[in-house]
């Protein structure tokens, strides 16, 4: 087990809490407190706050490699793809048009 220190934000409280985690994974989304308040900025649900995706798309924070926070809209099963889930897919997923992912339901 690895002991992990980090940050996430409490919606109810609308507040950003540093914790400790024994575990296998890091469960938190933030290092710091400083890099979750700059994301967060006392709104409420920061996701609600942007609505950036259309269609029933998942809006998602990411840290990057270079640890920035990035938010990203996941289409799958919406009926849509595109960065913001604005495109709606096509009907025909036939080999002359290139595949998006996004559209393949199984």
């Amino acid at each position: 087990m690895i002991r992990f220190k980090g940050c996430r934000v409490n919606y109810k409280e609308r507040s950003c809490i540093e914790e400790e985690f024994m575990g296998c994974e890091n469960p938190f989304p933030y290092k710091t407190k400083r890099e979750c308040l700059r994301d967060f900025r006392g709104h409420g649900n920061i996701c609600e706050y942007h609505k950036s995706c259309r269609n029933n798309g998942t809006f998602s924070p990411i840290t990057t490699s270079y640890h920035v926070r990035i938010f990203k809209c996941e289409c799958a099963a919406s009926g849509y793809y595109g960065d913001r889930c604005e495109n709606k897919c096509p009907k025909d997923l036939s080999a002359k048009e290139p595949k998006k992912l996004a559209c393949l339901q199984i």
